[in-house]
């Protein structure tokens, strides 16, 4: 089985089927085409549907400040398309960047496919880059404008870290000094008190 078929039967296991994390990877391992350090990455980033409860407020909080940044490039492109003689490739190019890739993070956060996040990340800090090249940033307004784009890209690589499932690779040598390596993921059943204290 391949790697965007591996995918798509974990997600459907975990976020469908309500599997865990390790009963998912003893199923798939047999069937994989990747190795097993691989398969258990692709599966640990898949969010457990507990850990989507407990950070339902970060998740609906990357949904607003990505529609506001939607909001605010939607704005400026018509701005600069009326009162400047912008071309046709530069104008796609700002649309591209400051209104798809935004809304493709919202479709991420809604369809729980934040893998994706880390790539979201990297452009939009492409795109506050690029403010300050241009010359933006440079008045106390044009920070305040920036603020959500900031605030995205720390939630980009903030989120995914909080509902990843950990596991642990244990290497057993038996008597005869072979080794093999098994995969344990955490306990999605259990909440820790610091989970909880996060969360309050």
């Amino acid at each position: 089985m391949k790697k965007s078929e591996l995918n798509k039967n974990a997600r459907r296991m975990i976020l469908q089927e309500g599997l865990s994390h390790q009963s998912v990877f003893d199923e798939l391992a047999p069937q994989s085409s990747i190795d097993k350090d691989k398969l258990a990455e692709l599966i640990g980033i898949i969010p457990a549907k507990n850990r989507l409860n407990q950070n339902r407020m970060w998740l609906n909080a990357m949904v607003v400040i990505l529609a506001i940044i939607v909001a605010i490039r939607l704005l400026s492109i018509t701005l600069f398309a009326y009162f400047s003689e912008l071309q046709p490739i530069l104008i796609a190019f700002a649309v591209i960047l400051g209104i798809v890739v935004p809304a493709v993070g919202i479709f991420a956060t809604l369809t729980s496919r934040f893998d994706m996040y880390r790539g979201l990340g990297i452009l939009i800090g492409l795109s506050i880059l690029r403010s300050f090249k241009d010359g933006e940033g440079q008045e106390p307004a044009d920070f305040l404008v920036l603020i959500p784009f900031v605030i995205a890209v720390v939630l980009a690589f903030y989120i995914p870290t909080r509902l990843k499932t950990n596991y642990k690779r244990v290497v057993i040598s038996d008597e005869q000094g072979n080794k093999s390596a098994s995969y344990q993921f955490e306990d999605e059943t259990k909440i820790s008190s610091s989970d909880l204290v996060d969360d309050i």
